[in-house]
């Protein structure tokens, strides 16, 4: 079992900073809690519903007024139901209207601009630039009026003592008994709002403007404005009190403070819905007639409830109140009582989770064994994980894959590809080498400066280093192209080096038609007259960059399926027959039918 993830290992830190008791807002004005009737209006059950004894009691149906219900959450023992700008309080088995309000602009529960407690309600009011507070009945009993103006949503922490925002100057802490306020950390970025809070409020979810229009989210400590991680993943993180939830690919990863991060891998491949408390999941896995519901526990990884439904194939949104279960499908809420539920399943659904920062070093030292078998199969020198790094160009940077899921995903299609070349293939293409190997490089990432005119991000290179070939691939669902297309410009250069074959390549060109030499302008291109039926002399807008990416492209839609089209001109054949005659005299190659000769007629 692993620790903490990684975005969140520094936010432990926090956990220092006491949780003190909340306090009255000294400018409140404190109202008379009204006398309450037995009963104001129709309760919501809907006992009509088949449901119930569908579920022998276990599930109940309600019907909101106007089949709205966009979030419920406790308040008390007592429900607060959300419907657009209207919240209703119901209490009791039935969901007896207690109170009710109109609250126009009314932020969405979930955004960290409002916050619901055992006594009341507090939330961000943006056209008065204040937060207002409600007791547990809905009525107001107090404002705060904030002291500058604020740039975009705001976070109001838990216990309702204080308030984050941004500003011109940069993101503020605003003590909400007090009202001072102090910059938590000054405008490095163009901070475009508070997006919510996690671990009990000490850490932030900010928004901050990238230079092509998009937001990049960042974490800050809500106690120091240190920077904690950043990264775009972060925007689908979730917490509530001192919980949190993070899906990673198909991870599902559950903190807790002080806990271990937990990754839950639940049976079968229904969808998962985590609750917002953080200390369980449910799972909707689709029946002939209907579905089935399975409540996990987060506390111990554990499937402690299931329940059939039948009729209801879909699940619009699920909340946790009560310790109960509810969730929407269509115009009607349902809650599902778990504990008349119960399942035995002695199976724990917690496998460990791995990231950079942890990785799974068994699991990288069985795929360098599997590289190893590939190494001595084909004759070339695999490099991976940290091995890595220092090995790029001058000009660019490889990031490392530490996670085992993407080299499992691709080593079966990368060894189907090598299959396909002849026997020494890969050895004669770096004959002249230092060391007489093609050094294949995977990686996740690989980013070339601006500066230099490169593609940022590449999915693929190949490079010549201390005397020695190299391949650097990023590890995708394009790797077989990018692997014939780098291999492609291996294969190039020994041609280039050792035959004339491609002496007289500009002739196989249109008469009016110039290489770019440069690998921006051919982006502008916007004639395809070359690219089209008859008259077609070019894969692609790309080939039409340098001779040698022309050749290269040639070769990568050659060994790749459905191509025919392509290659369909005189001139495009004329092309590719020029290609193989060079690759067999290069490598010597007396056989037929090699991958790429498959389009030659």
């Amino acid at each position: 079992m692993k620790r903490w993830l990684g975005v969140l290992a520094i936010a432990l830190l926090l956990c220092g900073c006491s949780n003190a008791a909340p306090q009255s807002n000294e400018d409140s004005e404190t109202l008379p809690l009204p006398q309450l009737p037995e009963f104001i209006t129709p309760a919501l059950y809907d006992p009509q519903n088949p449901i119930e004894s569908l579920t022998e009691g276990a599930v109940k149906a309600y019907l909101p007024e106007n089949g709205e219900c966009t979030y419920i959450a406790p308040v008390g023992k007592n429900i607060a139901l959300f419907a657009g700008d209207h919240i209703t309080l119901l209490r009791g088995e039935r969901l007896t209207e207690v109170a009710t309000a109109q609250i126009p602009d009314l932020p969405e529960p979930d955004s960290g601009m409002l916050q619901i407690g055992e006594d009341g309600i507090a939330y961000y009011d943006a056209q008065g630039s204040r937060i207002i507070f409600l007791n547990q009945f809905f009525r107001e009993v107090g404002t705060f009026s904030l002291p500058e103006e604020i740039a975009g949503s705001v976070y109001i922490a838990p216990d309702w003592k204080m308030l984050y925002y941004c500003s011109g100057a940069g993101v503020h802490a605003l003590d909400l008994d007090t009202g001072v306020s102090r910059l938590l950390k000054a405008q490095d970025a163009d901070w475009l709002g508070i997006r919510g809070g996690f671990l009990n409020g000490n850490v932030l979810r900010c928004a901050i403007a990238q230079d092509d229009g998009t937001e990049s989210t960042i974490l800050l400590s809500a106690e120091t404005g240190t920077v904690l991680a950043e990264g775009d993943y972060l925007a689908g993180l979730r917490g509530n009190g001192d919980c949190f939830y993070l899906q990673v690919e198909d991870d599902h990863v559950f903190g807790v403070l002080d806990e271990q991060t937990r990754n839950l891998q639940p049976a079968g491949t229904g969808e998962l819905y985590p609750l917002p408390d953080g200390r369980g999941a449910v799972q909707l896995t689709a029946l002939e007639a209907g579905s089935r519901l399975d409540y996990y526990d987060m506390d111990t990884g554990s499937r402690t409830a299931s329940q059939e439904l039948p009729g209801i194939t879909k699940l619009d949104d699920v909340f946790w109140a009560n310790d109960m279960v509810w969730f929407t499908s269509g115009e009607t809420l349902y809650r599902w009582e778990t504990a008349m539920s119960p399942v035995e399943d002695a199976r724990t659904y917690f496998v460990p989770h791995f990231h950079d920062a942890d990785p799974d070093e068994d699991g990288m030292a069985a795929i360098g064994q599997q590289l190893e078998k590939l190494e001595e199969r084909f004759g070339v020198e695999f490099l991976y994980w940290d091995e890595v790094a220092g090995i790029a160009p001058w000009d660019y940077s490889f990031t490392a894959e530490c996670l085992t899921e993407p080299y499992a995903a691709n080593l079966y299609q990368l060894e189907r590809v090598m299959t396909k070349f002849p026997e020494g293939f890969f050895r004669k293409v770096a004959q002249r080498t230092n060391s007489g190997k093609l050094n294949i490089a995977l990686v996740r990432g690989i980013y070339g400066g601006v500066e230099t005119e490169k593609y940022t991000p590449a999915p693929g290179m190949q490079f010549f280093a201390n005397g020695d070939a190299y391949i650097a691939l990023t590890l995708g669902e394009d790797l077989e192209g990018w692997f014939y297309h780098e291999l492609g410009h291996l294969i190039d250069n020994r041609v280039l080096s050792t035959v004339n074959a491609y002496s007289q390549w500009s002739r196989l060109n249109p008469w009016d038609f110039k290489y770019d030499n440069d690998y921006i302008k051919n982006q502008d291109r916007t004639n395809t007259k070359y690219l089209e039926g008859e008259r077609r002399h070019f894969v692609d807008f790309y080939s039409m960059s340098f001779a040698v990416e022309d050749r290269s492209r040639i070769f990568e839609y050659a060994c790749m399926p459905g191509n025919e089209e392509v290659f369909a001109s005189k001139y495009m054949q004329k092309k590719l027959k020029t290609v193989c005659d060079g690759i067999r005299q290069a490598f010597d190659l007396k056989d037929d039918g090699y991958i790429w000769e498959q389009y030659l007629q």
